[in-house]
């Protein structure tokens, strides 16, 4: 009987910890001034958002570059069009 009870306790315990827990931090970006926080739009033109992009763009064309490459491949082995 003690053990079953013990048993019990710890899975209640367990779920506890389990269970979600109310999450406030979404509300700390909605703030009452939307001047506190203003919108910076200069960041755009960083060195780092233009190399993502660049490296986005690159990424993009090398896969279309490895896709033909490989369909072309593929049809002179005489395989079926994809």
């Amino acid at each position: 009987m003690i053990q079953r009870r013990l048993w019990c306790s710890m899975a209640g315990a367990g779920m506890l910890l389990l269970a979600p827990q109310p999450v406030s931090a979404h509300e700390k970006w909605f703030v009452a001034d939307p001047n506190y926080y203003p919108i910076e739009w200069g960041r755009l033109r960083s060195w780092q958002v233009i190399g993502a992009i660049l490296i986005a763009v690159g990424a993009v064309a090398g896969a279309l570059l490895i896709e033909r490459w490989y369909r072309g491949w593929r049809m002179q082995r005489g395989g079926k069009p994809v």
